[in-house]
């Protein structure tokens, strides 16, 4: 990168911590869908009509998902992190930290004595609580205005991935872009379809590529 380019950046990005280019979430995302939409007339066939839909359909769906589900793991995400110098793990989840915060500040208000000690304790578990309290209202906004665009824009609703949930602590990943596409096509109406299995290539129950 240039110093044009990063002097450029610095400036937009000044005015819009400063709020001064007064750009809204929603006109933030609206902007990203139009960088992904191409539109074009297709015919539907249950209807015999043409349609207008976006040629960049599936990049504009695959880029809200992943924001949505990044804004949802920050919020929910119950693993722990790596271990630190210490050993120490904490949990991901913002709501998750929340929710012991919360428990540590009544621990702290129970256990109050009217000393300096015990009021520093109070007054750190306090503003720990009210900094994770704006995170997650943060987030919460977040997600819902992204989670809305993709709906209206893609014509799917979002549903949260959430690999924590899951047994092995790493799904199978797609082979190719066009088998991530189907699979997620296939979610939708769902069915699973199983990754990483060996193709078949017996040259009967395969279809060429023209």
């Amino acid at each position: 990168m240039d110093k044009n380019q990063a002097k450029l950046i610095n400036s937009t990005l000044e005015n819009a911590y400063k709020g001064a280019d007064n750009v809204s979430l929603s006109a933030a995302l609206a902007r990203l869908c139009a960088e992904m939409y191409d539109p074009y007339m297709k015919l539907n066939q249950d209807t015999g009509a043409y349609e207008e839909v976006n040629s960049h359909q599936w990049e504009q769906f695959f880029f809200m998902q992943n924001i949505a589900n990044h804004l949802w793991a920050a919020m929910y995400d119950t693993r722990l992190s790596k271990p630190r110098a210490d050993g120490k793990q904490y949990v991901k989840g913002v709501s998750i930290k929340l929710d012991l915060a919360q428990a540590h500040l009544k621990k702290c208000g129970k256990n109050y004595d009217g000393t300096e000690i015990a009021l520093e304790a109070l007054d750190r578990a306090e503003n720990w609580v009210q900094r994770l309290e704006e995170k997650q209202a943060m987030f919460e906004e977040m997600y819902h205005m992204v989670a809305d665009f993709m709906e209206v824009a893609c014509g799917m609703a979002h549903k949260p991935y959430e690999p924590w949930t899951r047994e092995t602590e790493h799904a199978p990943a797609a082979q190719s872009d066009k088998e991530a596409e189907i699979a997620a096509r296939l979610a939708e109406r769902g069915i699973e379809m199983p990754l990483n299995k060996v193709a078949n290539t017996d040259g009967v129950a395969t279809e060429e590529v023209a």
